[in-house]
């Protein structure tokens, strides 16, 4: 966070995330530990456990193209695309991680599940089954509501 200029603004946005359930969309200045100034957009939203209560901030950062990149002449065609390839190529990086990340924790699991277990474990496991559809549900969601946009 020490790197937002000014901190306060994602803090707030961090607060209202954690306690009132409000996620975020905030397209920030930073400098980077080299000193470069950039624009950030951070995404985040929060993550429940089952008993209702924010245990963690998901999300994502980026540098900005739409603040960062404000081009004083018509960008030319060739440019135009190279910049939609860089926006979507970050856009495949992240949707990758974000559903080997589901997957590996899905496997994880159904190899616990083939090792002998007692009953008790395999209650455990099928309620690590039922956290992780969830979890991906809820990426698909946000995917579809990304290619909608």
């Amino acid at each position: 966070m020490q790197y937002y200029q000014p901190e306060q603004n994602i803090r707030a946005a961090f607060n209202r995330a954690i306690h009132q359930g409000i996620p975020f969309e905030l397209d920030l200045p930073a400098v980077t530990a080299s000193n470069k100034a950039v624009v950030v957009c951070t995404i985040g939203s929060p993550v429940y456990d089952d008993y209702g209560k924010c245990i963690a901030i998901k999300g994502t950062l980026q540098t900005s193209l739409r603040l960062e990149i404000i081009p004083k002449a018509p960008a030319s065609p060739a440019e135009k695309t190279e910049g939609q390839q860089m926006m979507l190529d970050n856009f495949a990086r992240v949707v990758s991680h974000n559903l080997r990340s589901h997957t590996s924790n899905l496997q994880m699991v159904l190899e616990s599940i083939h090792q002998k277990t007692s009953p008790k474990e395999m209650r455990d496991l099928i309620g690590d089954i039922k956290v992780i559809s969830s979890n991906l549900s809820q990426t698909v969601g946000y995917l579809n509501t990304l290619i909608k946009i």
